[in-house]
């Protein structure tokens, strides 16, 4: 998978030595990929096709380029590359470099995850079409038996109101079922994209600076947290049965088993605790959450919410919660200052490069900056993620993108996240929901585009999920924001959709993700397959399902495993 087969000609009476990189590899010299030797000769050697690619043939006695090209190959295809000497029209000589692609090499790469997407949409369809003809049965059932009780001189419907107005009253309180649909999807995504994603390269991880959908799925998560934090927590503790001291402690158990599963995932695979990484994604959320959850416990007592309310009516998810904003935004604030201004030995001071071949190979052991010493320094290198996305394309050294300094900034996002909670918790009408959570998401959207100058490795803050930058976590809370607006609007305002099947994994989220992790590899749920995308997708696709599958069986049984 995400190659293809170069075949090169030479006919020159010198050997060549070819050099590449890819376009992703930002400001990187060329690196060797196979020498030519002197033709008439034919090499072969396999290229990669995830990325545009940058090539210069050299002399290999002086080094003298002879010409170069650049090309983005199709994945599966043959393609050759001609090197000849041909005379000019003044008696010099000139060499020449043509690639041409072999026809009847059209291997559509693409094909399976298109068809898994259309069965999938065509499933859902079906799911929604036989859900309205079950309930309008069953609706068209209920209204026969009242008019029946009614022919019959039954007195099972009140006298004074009529079958009409009985059908006619309005539906129960029910959970905002557009959160628990979209943190079930996010989940699925989790769990299809750990599990391979198909072998597609854009349902992985950026290298470094950038954003794909397997960028966005963790921190989405994390949002959804805050959401979550701010409607289970939306009373004082005076008004709720649980004093602040056994809601505190509630708190930290529940921190500290999230932190203890995290070092579960971690330890497969391991077998000595010098190499037993301690950063984990469980891990993350276990501070998030504890620092989160324990500043809506603590400024909630000096809230003084219905003076305010009455004052700034339209401002009364800000206004009252000030004391809260102060302390989030000092998260971020300081994980910017550390970022850019601490003094990091052998490397530039505010360097948030990937190191290794990055900027010519000038800042080979700085991968990361100030976040990547910060944990080399403070867990020690063999506590730490050893094989980062960056370094297949960088040849960087080991770093982690759970590291230390980026828990600020995704505390932060989980602020954010208590801010949506907030307006679905305080706003009763629907218009003022939706306007606001698609305006927060538009605000903070815009901001991080401006932090990052609309670009993806300029600007004064690039978009980067391994250090967890400012202008990520806004982005994913932008993006966040406006696809719980999107979800609300389609399911708890429209009715459209009941957010089935998604949200049946959202009641054991922990179960899902931690079962998804230890279990990986193990049969049933996934087992050796071939190299190739149908196969590697049918894999992704069957490890999803059972988990799902498992979910739904977990919510027909009445079974909820909360920590």
């Amino acid at each position: 998978m995400d190659t293809a087969s170069l075949f090169i000609t030479s006919q020159l009476a010198l050997p060549t030595q070819l050099f590449y990189q890819v376009e992703e590899c930002e400001k990187c010299p060329l690196i060797p990929l196979v020498t030519v030797p002197a033709g008439p000769h034919n090499t072969s050697v396999t290229v990669s096709t995830i990325f545009p690619t940058a090539f210069a043939l050299r002399d290999v006695q002086d080094g003298s380029q002879i010409c170069s090209f650049n090309e983005h190959f199709r994945e599966y295809g043959r393609y050759n590359l001609h090197i000849n000497r041909t005379v000019s029209g003044v008696g010099s000589s000139i060499v020449k470099c043509n690639l041409t692609e072999e026809e009847g090499n059209d291997h559509y790469a693409n094909t399976p995850i298109y068809v898994a997407l259309a069965i999938t949409l065509g499933w859902l369809l079906l799911w929604q079409v036989i859900r309205w003809l079950l309930v309008r049965r069953q609706a068209r059932m209920e209204l026969q038996h009242q008019f029946a009780v009614v022919a019959s001189g039954g007195n099972s419907v009140d006298s004074s109101t009529s079958s009409t107005d009985t059908l006619s009253l309005p539906p129960p309180t029910r959970r905002v079922q557009s959160l628990d649909t979209f943190r079930g999807l996010t989940l699925l995504l989790m769990v299809f994209v750990n599990n391979g994603g198909g072998g597609y390269w854009f349902l992985n991880h950026t290298p470094w600076n950038g954003l794909t959908i397997a960028d966005l799925l963790f921190p989405w998560f994390m949002f959804i947290m805050g959401v979550s934090v701010a409607i289970s927590m939306r009373s004082s503790p005076k008004k709720t049965s649980l004093t602040r001291m056994q809601m505190m402690v509630g708190i930290l158990r529940r921190s500290a088993i999230l932190f203890l599963l995290g070092l579960v995932i971690n330890s497969s695979g391991y077998t000595s605790m010098e190499t037993l990484r301690i950063p984990s994604v469980l891990g993350r959320f276990s501070v998030a959450y504890l620092v989160v959850a324990t500043c809506q416990v603590i400024f909630l007592k000096y809230i003084n919410q219905s003076t305010i309310f009455a004052r700034w009516p339209s401002l009364m998810d800000i206004v009252p919660f000030w004391p809260i904003w102060l302390v989030s935004l000092a998260f971020p604030f300081t994980q910017v200052l550390v970022t850019y201004l601490l003094p990091v030995p052998g490397c530039p001071t505010g360097y948030v490069g990937p190191g290794g071949l990055h900027d010519n190979a000038s800042h080979w052991n700085c991968t990361g900056g100030a976040a990547g010493y910060l944990d080399r320094v403070w867990l020690g290198n063999g506590h730490i993620y050893q094989t980062p996305t960056c370094k297949a394309i960088y040849q960087t050294q080991a770093f982690d993108p759970e590291g230390i300094l980026g828990y600020l900034s995704s505390i932060f996002l989980v602020f954010l996240g208590l801010q949506a909670g907030r307006i679905l918790t305080l706003f009763t009408e629907h218009r003022q929901r939706v306007i606001r959570l698609i305006g927060w998401g538009l605000g903070l959207g815009l901001i991080a585009g401006i932090l990052c100058f609309f670009t993806k490795n300029d600007g004064w803050i690039p978009v980067n999920k391994n250090m967890w930058s400012l202008s990520y976590i806004l982005t994913s809370a932008s993006t966040g924001l406006l696809i719980l607006a999107a979800l609300y609007v389609l399911i708890d305002v429209l009715d459209l959709w009941t957010g089935t099947p998604f949200f049946y994994p959202s009641v054991n989220s922990i179960v899902i993700y931690v079962g998804s992790e230890v279990l990986s590899g193990l049969f049933p749920f996934s087992w050796q397959m071939p190299q190739n995308h149908a196969a590697q997708l049918f894999m992704s696709l069957w490890t999803t399902f059972i988990w799902w599958l498992i979910s739904f069986l977990l919510y027909r049984r009445k079974v909820f495993i909360a920590i």
